[in-house]
């Protein structure tokens, strides 16, 4: 019986351990690149992108759960990634990304 619950307690830290992570998502790189970019914000970050692709958001040389200061920064306004929104609604996908892009100071 110990045995058993030790392995749930470690299987449900893992999991929040895993819940956690950031993940590069190529949908983010792919809108930024399309953006008509009319914000200076907007510009900076299609610039930036363009330049770094992933190492926008993401720590060089680091697994991409490692966010950078502007990473970490983004994700607080991004609402929480969702998989369906991008593949059946790209343009509202988007437009939160913008939101959140234009809100990172």
């Amino acid at each position: 019986m110990k045995k058993l619950l030790m392995t749930v307690m470690c299987l449900g830290v893992l999991a929040m351990f895993f819940a956690a992570t950031a993940q590069a998502r190529p949908q983010y790189k792919k809108a930024i690149d399309g953006l008509s970019a009319s914000t200076d914000a907007e510009k900076a970050v299609q610039a930036k992108v363009k330049a770094d692709k992933c190492n926008s958001c993401h720590v060089p040389e680091e697994k991409k759960t490692k966010r950078n200061e502007y990473g970490v920064k983004l994700s607080k306004h991004l609402p929480k990634f969702d998989k369906d929104k991008w593949k059946n609604d790209v343009d509202g996908a988007t437009a939160d990304l913008v939101k959140a892009i234009n809100a990172v100071k």
